[in-house]
């Protein structure tokens, strides 16, 4: 994270460019507002600096408290001194105040951890959901193959079925045929017993008619 020590508007812009892109990034930098008090306190110390072969002036008595004041980065939470004791804030958002500085990052240690836990315990979570979701698609993948053996194997039932229902359709309609054919040939048998039946009476009346002439 280059940063341009320098008071000029132009550094004081490129610094607040750099710091934003590394809002999230980097440890440093967590929140749109600790990038602007970064960029600030850059372009204040280089305010202060002296012309190069300068001798270099001891830090005094306001300075050093203004230094212990500004705001500093910890763990991800920027801890905010003030009147009324450090602040801890994280994203914008205040989170707790506590007198001095030390308890200020002891609460942030917590915070830290507690945060860790809970991480870890929806990892956790989130595997077991994993693997539940996982035999519930296996479960499922195997009933809907047996559902489709079934269905396949009542398919094919069906259509034994069919063909069954059809060569028996078939072979009524052979036998229909056939009796209609045998009737047919006994009504023409019977049809021509008939006239030949009547030839004979003709022919037996005729014979009858003559020998009565005769006699």
């Amino acid at each position: 994270m280059p940063l341009q020590h320098s008071k000029s508007p132009a550094a004081f812009k490129s610094n607040v460019r750099t710091l934003m892109h590394e809002v999230g990034e980097s440890p440093h930098v967590q929140s749109p507002k600790q990038a602007l008090a970064i960029a600030y306190e850059t372009q204040r110390r280089a305010g202060k600096k002296h012309a190069r072969g300068g001798r270099a002036r001891k830090e005094d008595v306001f300075e050093k408290k203004e230094r212990e004041n500004s705001p500093r980065g910890y763990r991800g939470y920027l801890i905010t001194p003030s009147i009324h004791g450090h602040h801890v804030s994280k994203d914008g958002y205040h989170i707790t105040t506590q007198p001095s500085l030390e308890e200020a990052q002891k609460q942030v240690d917590m915070l830290t951890e507690s945060k860790g836990g809970e991480v870890g315990k929806a990892q956790a979570d989130a595997k077991v959901l994993a693997e539940q979701t996982e035999a519930a698609a296996a479960l499922a993948a195997h009933r809907r193959t047996e559902l489709l053996s079934t269905a396949q194997a009542q398919q094919a039932e069906s259509q034994t079925l069919r063909d069954t229902a059809a060569r028996l359709h078939a072979e009524a309609k052979t036998l229909r045929d056939g009796l209609k054919a045998e009737k047919d040939a006994l009504d023409a048998a019977k049809q021509e017993a008939e006239a030949q039946k009547e030839v004979l009476r003709d022919k037996i009346k005729r014979l009858t008619e003559a020998i009565a002439r005769g006699g």
